[in-house]
């Protein structure tokens, strides 16, 4: 005699078919969130390296047109005040240049590139630039920028590159006081840890190929 109340037993739980689908369902929401997340790890990477890329970019550029259009400016070139074309050291550097970056008044610039502290224990590459103009005593005064080319380097390195015709074989030096070099080389190195790096920068200069003063552009030099 049976009791209402009882159960049969294949009436309880889970079957073992159910079991297993229920299993697979899991291991594939599973699969697929970790897929889901090393993918987004992944975008934020490449997002990052790009952030950390483009500001080096830039000022890679701004140096090799800088560099590249150095002028050896005398005294008749810029009213009447001595400009040397180059002068500097492996830390910093000071130039005459007739390269304007975009939106800037066309003309010479006296630049000096080098690290600046910045409170924070290391130091950013700066670039401070004078804007010259022909009667200088009689213009208005020049404006002068200041640009932040890299934030937090821990060092900068300038080289300089001259031919010796006769006079001994060429090499580069870590100082340069008149004249101009045929190449310069720029290298930056990063704090510790830091993931960002810097491919060493060698410009040519396209005058000290020339002789005597090239005049720039839209800039009266007589």
């Amino acid at each position: 005699m049976t009791h209402p109340t009882d159960v049969r037993s294949g009436e309880a739980g889970f079957t073992l078919i159910e079991m297993l689908v229920s299993l697979a369902i899991l291991a594939l929401i599973s699969v697929t969130l970790v897929q889901m997340i090393y993918g987004a790890r992944r975008v934020l990477s490449f997002v990052d390296r790009a952030n950390a890329v483009a500001p080096i970019m830039s000022a890679q550029n701004y140096l090799h047109d800088a560099l590249v259009d150095l002028q050896p400016i005398d005294t008749a070139a810029v009213g009447n005040r001595t400009v040397p074309g180059v002068q500097g050291d492996s830390n910093r550097i000071a130039f005459t240049t007739s390269y304007a970056p975009r939106g800037a008044y066309q003309g010479l610039y006296r630049v000096s590139i080098g690290p600046s502290p910045n409170g924070r224990g290391s130091f950013d590459l700066v670039a401070e630039q004078e804007l010259f103009r022909p009667n200088a005593g009689e213009a208005a005064p020049a404006p002068r920028l200041r640009s932040k080319l890299v934030e937090n380097i821990a060092s900068v390195n300038f080289s300089y590159f001259a031919k010796r015709d006769g006079e001994g074989e060429s090499h580069w030096q870590s100082d340069w006081t008149s004249g101009l070099p045929d190449m310069i080389s720029v290298d930056v190195a990063f704090p510790k840890n830091d993931v960002r790096r810097w491919e060493r920068l060698t410009v040519a200069v396209a005058a000290a190929a020339t002789y005597g003063v090239r005049c720039p552009n839209r800039v009266n030099c007589d």
